[in-house]
């Protein structure tokens, strides 16, 4: 294989064509050490930095972010009311929670708590001034060194919130593991602090403000219950038992009265009838009243008695013996007597009745009295209880305020206030590092060296444009363009005639010429010299035909193009293609070389002809050519015949090798003054002769 420097300074020729990627993998492979190098020294350095780094190591302490307030914990909270649920928490929330674990004021604790101040690792000051501390003026001020101390704590600090939960992940990073899983669990429970801390804030400040709000409504609770009293007693509407105004109070009693009385005269008339009826019917006995009276149930006995004495005397003695008609006498007195109680108690409950009524009526005059003295104060009264009103307002609005003034005294002096979070795993200090990771940083070095390496190279070749396959290609060629060409082989001496493999005589074209054993020994040479840092460059001219030169050159460059790059070109427009853009307008600035250079049909052969702006052969086509030969292979320079133009002379110095196409034998002369011009080798190509191969030297 040859090796050469690639540069982009030729832009893509025949890019309009197809992308060729066979042409890219044999690229590849004959540069395969611009790939190998740049892998072996990306896994030598990968390897290095992951074997010399200083490992770090990652705790991880979770928080989870909830209501720790319960019934047990808000001094006037009842089980099961809002107060002591618990409140939802959205993800704006806990977003705001991890700027909190970040925030500067944590930062500061954790700093104090875990003595980062002196530790090397985060305040810098530690090592002593640095160099350029020393020269731009001593050592750093305290405000400075805690900014430094804040800024390393933040960069090993990494706080984030697992995705739909209310989880926050507390990440510390250091060199020491046990410093590591510390550090997070102090931070942890430093966020803890920093939620009751603020929470006793805000209780001492609500506290506060109720403070004033509560004086302020005991003097109007004070002043709207003494202008209520002394409404009242202004007007006689003193409050008595039972929350009731006495003018009320007086009228209740005697609606009261007023039913006793009724309810009185009723029985009392009731039953004085009763007994009138009674009495008609001889039922004394049956009157409740005249039977609990002591008189009328003595006379009752001993009317049974005389009754019982009658019915003794009646068996022996007969109706009308004197005997039993005083027996009989003696009863009728009884019921006269007891006939004369029952009515005097009749009587005495008429009279009742009579005293209940008259008591009636006198209650009902007290009654409606009162009933005008209470209508009078109406208007009195509704005022008095409008005044009540407003004093209950401000006394409920007072013991409102005063239970939460209490409760907020409370949290301002309790210690325990439990903030909105708790710890659910507490970091411990890790066995691995997190980083280095020494597998994949060795693994990604390495592929990454190999991806730039392969895509340096691919890149080089799709900017030079020979990846790519021209559109302009005759079928023989596209069918064939994915094939490696047929080798060559190379002759036991410079001389001898090389063979052509017969697969690639049949590929020739229709209207190509047959290739002869000295072009094909040329090129044998060609290939067979050693391979430079440029390419080789071939100097093609004729006698005193142009077109002789431009044959030859055309089947030499197909030669070598089958498996190297090589590239035609013409330095005189009299070579043809003067309607061609090439390397006259290239010298001009009218043209670039993407637009110029062409591929030669049915091979791979690229083409820059002559152009259509004249130009002569000096140290600027010395540097295109400088700029081709960095790009390809083979450089075959086509230049007017000698016997016209000294463009082969000026050119000849530049070249390896330098062709003379002749007719017959080749002009010595000629040879000679191409050796002359210092022409590497001169070879001389009898164009009447090709199909026998004769050749000089």
């Amino acid at each position: 294989m040859r090796n050469e420097s690639i540069t982009t300074s030729v832009p893509a020729a025949g890019a309009d064509g197809e992308l060729d990627v066979s042409t890219i993998g044999r690229a590849i492979a004959q540069k395969k050490a611009w790939v190998i190098v740049p892998t072996v020294a990306c896994l030598v350095g990968s390897a290095a930095f992951v074997t010399l780094a200083t490992p770090k190591y990652t705790a991880t302490a979770d928080v989870l972010i909830e209501n720790q307030e319960n019934y047990f914990t808000r001094p006037t909270a009842a089980p099961g009311s809002a107060d002591a649920q618990t409140l939802a928490i959205d993800p704006e929330a806990v977003a705001s929670q991890v700027q909190i674990v970040m925030s500067r004021e944590l930062g500061k604790r954790a700093i104090a708590e875990l003595g980062l101040k002196g530790n090397p690792e985060f305040d810098p000051t530690a090592k002593g001034p640095g160099l350029l501390s020393m020269l731009f003026g001593g050592g750093r001020k305290s405000a400075t060194q805690e900014d430094s101390i804040l800024e390393a704590y933040f960069e090993q600090l990494n706080v984030f919130a697992v995705v739909k939960t209310r989880v926050l992940q507390i990440e510390f990073t250091s060199s020491d593991p046990e410093f590591a899983a510390r550090a997070a669990n102090k931070v942890a429970d430093l966020y803890l602090n920093i939620q009751s801390d603020a929470k006793r804030d805000a209780a001492r400040a609500s506290a506060t403000s109720i403070a004033d709000l509560v004086s302020d409504l005991r003097s109007k609770a004070s002043t709207a219950e003494g202008a209520a009293e002394a409404w009242r007693a202004e007007h006689g509407l003193t409050i008595g038992a039972n929350n009731i105004t006495m003018t009320g109070q007086q009228l209740s009693d005697l609606s009261t009265q007023v039913g006793l009385a009724k309810a009185a005269q009723a029985e009392s008339q009731a039953k004085a009838r009763m007994l009138r009826d009674m009495v008609k019917q001889g039922r004394l006995g049956d009157v409740t009243d005249v039977a609990n009276n002591e008189l009328i149930r003595k006379m009752a006995g001993d009317r049974s008695t005389l009754r019982a004495q009658i019915a003794s005397e009646s068996r022996t003695l007969l109706p009308g013996h004197p005997r039993i008609k005083e027996l009989n006498a003696q009863l009728e007195e009884l019921d006269s007597q007891i006939r004369l109680a029952v009515e005097r108690t009749a009587r005495a409950l008429e009279n009742d009745a009579s005293v209940a009524g008259a008591r009636l009526e006198n209650l009902a005059t007290a009654l409606a009295q009162q009933k005008k003295e209470v209508g009078g104060s109406s208007a009195d009264e509704a005022h008095a209880r409008e005044l009540d009103r407003v004093a209950k307002q401000f006394r409920d609005q007072l013991e409102a305020n005063m239970a939460k003034y209490q409760e907020a005294t409370a949290r301002e002096n309790s210690q325990s206030t439990p903030g909105d979070a708790r710890v659910v795993s507490r970091a411990i200090a890790p066995l691995l590092p997190s980083f280095p990771k020494k597998i994949p940083i060795v693994a990604f070095g390495t592929f990454a060296g190999l991806v730039l390496s392969t895509g340096y190279l691919v890149s080089s070749e799709l900017m030079s444009g020979r990846a790519y396959a021209s559109a302009s290609q005759g079928p023989e060629f596209a069918a064939d363009a994915g094939k490696p060409a047929a080798p060559i082989r190379t002759p036991a001496t410079p001389d001898a005639p090389i063979g052509v493999d017969a697969r690639r005589q049949r590929r020739r074209g229709p209207g190509e010429q047959p290739v002869s054993n000295a072009l094909t020994g040329l090129a044998a040479r060609l290939l067979a010299a050693p391979a430079g840092e440029f390419a080789q460059r071939v100097l093609v001219v004729s006698e005193a035909d142009e077109a002789s030169a431009r044959d030859v050159a055309a089947s030499l460059g197909k030669l070598l193009a089958r498996d190297h790059r090589a590239i035609l070109v013409e330095v005189d427009d009299e070579l043809g293609g003067g309607d061609s853009v090439g390397l006259g307008d290239i010298l001009a600035g009218t043209a670039d070389f993407e637009a110029s250079i062409q591929r030669e049909p049915g091979s791979r052969l690229h083409l820059l002809c002559a152009g259509d702006a004249s130009f002569e052969y000096d140290k600027h086509c010395e540097v295109v050519l400088d700029a081709l030969s960095r790009t390809y292979d083979f450089v075959i320079v086509v230049a007017p015949p000698l016997s016209t133009h000294d463009t082969a002379v000026a050119i000849a110095p530049d070249v390896e090798c330098a062709v003379l196409a002749c007719a017959g034998e080749p002009d010595a002369l000629a040879m000679q003054e191409l050796t002359h011009a210092g022409a590497g080798q001169v070879v001389a190509i009898d164009q009447a002769a090709r199909r026998s191969g004769r050749s000089a030297a």
